[in-house]
């Protein structure tokens, strides 16, 4: 049964164009150009990592989202040394042992300097003719989770959105996208994580086992591979009906009283509970709870007093950067290198 790994990158096409000095300018060759370099190697032992996979990532704006996304590639070698050619610009980024059809990871993935996300990772300044050395790594060992998601009707559910939530995390560590037969695979290191699931409709989705919040899910211990970690989606996805948003009643005028209305949430039924914050526009401090407010001096000098709807998120408001993720980018030239990338940048910085 293949397995789709995804928080990691699978093959890159691009090929290593050698270590050295960058290639000097022809008449053809007016694009500004740089690189990174570096050594990648395990971080038990030392040992030189032989093709590992070499992404750079870049500020992208998609559909009005912005977020890193893979733009260069590269691949070590048998000295666990690479270069990456790139324009000159900010690029992070992530290195990965596993191609697509891995099942048998020995590191787990990561970004320079040694972070699990994208939205850690150090920013690298790339500039015209010149080398930026020194870009190493360490991989950790790596540990396979893998298993299978179904629907409520218990059908498989083809393509569904996986995350691994570090300890103390509240955004995806990990993303994996699991394949038409509904089946998952993502490496990850050493650790406690908890899990969510999302299917593609975005209909159904739950933790692990059974819970609808980050807060209450299971804890998993991952000190060796993990297989048959199977979800059956059967919790409805609660989100809020489009043209049914939370709104504030009221004129913002000291003394005056505004009133917020919890909006239409799916699926429709009774029994949520809502909790209330209110806020000065460009302040974190609340200057009020429950459903009314009677708007304070304190109050004066923000643009809106917009109430924080505190219900507790599901898998649908918590992986909404995961769609992004697994956008197609068009481009033959780069269509390999984005199916290598699009789980290790996570969007993860959308």
């Amino acid at each position: 049964m293949r397995k789709q790994l995804l928080g990691a990158v699978v093959a890159a096409t691009t090929a290593l164009l050698g270590l050295g000095t960058l290639p000097a300018p022809t008449a053809h060759a007016a694009t500004p150009l740089g690189a990174i370099s570096g050594t990648v190697t395990a971080e038990v032992g030392g040992l030189p990592l032989d093709n590992i996979k070499v992404v750079a990532f870049q500020q992208l704006t998609e559909d009005g989202v912005t977020g890193w996304g893979p733009v260069r590639f590269a691949e070590t070698q048998p000295t666990g040394t690479y270069v990456l050619y790139a324009e000159p610009g900010t690029y992070r980024l992530g290195f990965v042992e596993c191609a697509q059809a891995c099942a048998d990871p020995t590191y787990a993935p990561e970004f320079y300097d040694d972070v699990a996300t994208v939205a850690e990772a150090k920013d690298l300044t790339v500039t015209d003719n010149e080398i930026l050395p020194g870009i190493d790594a360490a991989l950790a060992p790596g540990r396979l989770v893998s298993g299978h998601v179904s629907e409520p009707d218990d059908s498989d559910a083809a393509n569904a959105l996986v995350a691994a939530y570090a300890d103390g995390t509240t955004s995806p560590t990990y993303t994996a996208k699991a394949d038409a037969d509904g089946d998952y695979a993502l490496v990850v290191p050493a650790g406690s994580y908890r899990f969510g699931f999302v299917d593609a409709p975005r209909e159904h989705g739950e933790f692990y086992a059974d819970k609808r919040t980050l807060a209450t899910a299971d804890a998993v211990p991952v000190d060796a591979d993990v297989p048959n970690l199977d979800i059956h989606l059967d919790l409805p996805q609660v989100r809020n009906v489009a043209g049914g948003e939370p709104a504030v009643n009221g004129i913002p005028r000291v003394g005056d009283t505004l009133a917020a209305a919890h909006g239409v949430w799916y699926p429709f039924e009774s029994g949520y509970t809502f909790t209330y914050e209110w806020f000065r526009s460009g302040s974190a401090v609340a200057i009020g709870a429950g459903a009314t407010l009677v708007v304070p001096p304190a109050a004066q000098g923000g643009d809106d007093h917009r109430p924080g709807d505190r219900r507790a998120r599901g898998p649908y408001e918590q992986h909404r950067d995961l769609r992004a993720d697994h956008a197609h980018r068009a481009g033959a030239d780069r269509a390999e290198g984005h199916r290598a990338a699009r789980d290790l940048g996570r969007a993860q910085g959308r």
